[in-house]
């Protein structure tokens, strides 16, 4: 079965000028027909699926261009790799809500001084501070 460019956008949910843009950028190459408008026959539709899958993933459209194209091991080599990196994101915004709430809490860090005649940055002595708090 072979759809045109509206009906593709209605049921992908995606807007024409998205599917025109993927066609131009060669990630969703669409067939044309005599009239020269885009055809997506069922192969199109199935990669259409696969790139709403790795946007959904938060990949860019770079990335996925790339995805496209990769052996299945280097595929997931490179999922692997995105997934420590949001491990990486999550490890920071627990540390980021961790000191929101420490502020919450007692109010704006006091302007650092040095600790035993030691020189620390400020951002040495707000680990420290919030440390100290918790204990």
């Amino acid at each position: 079965m072979v759809r045109k460019v509206e009906e593709v956008s209605r049921l992908s949910g995606v807007s024409k000028r998205t599917l025109q843009y993927y066609d131009d950028e060669g990630i969703l190459p669409a067939k044309r027909s005599k009239e020269n408008y885009r055809l997506y026959d069922e192969v199109a539709m199935e990669k259409l699926w696969e790139i709403l899958w790795y946007k959904e993933m938060g990949f860019q459209l770079s990335e996925i261009k790339e995805i496209l194209v990769m052996p299945k091991k280097e595929r997931e080599e490179y999922f692997e790799q995105k997934v420590k990196s949001i491990g990486e994101k999550i490890q920071d915004l627990e540390e980021q809500r961790k000191f929101v709430r420490h502020i919450e809490k007692y109010g704006n860090v006091p302007e650092p001084n040095n600790r035993e005649g030691e020189i620390y940055s400020y951002k040495e002595q707000i680990k420290y501070i919030i440390k100290e708090r918790e204990k």
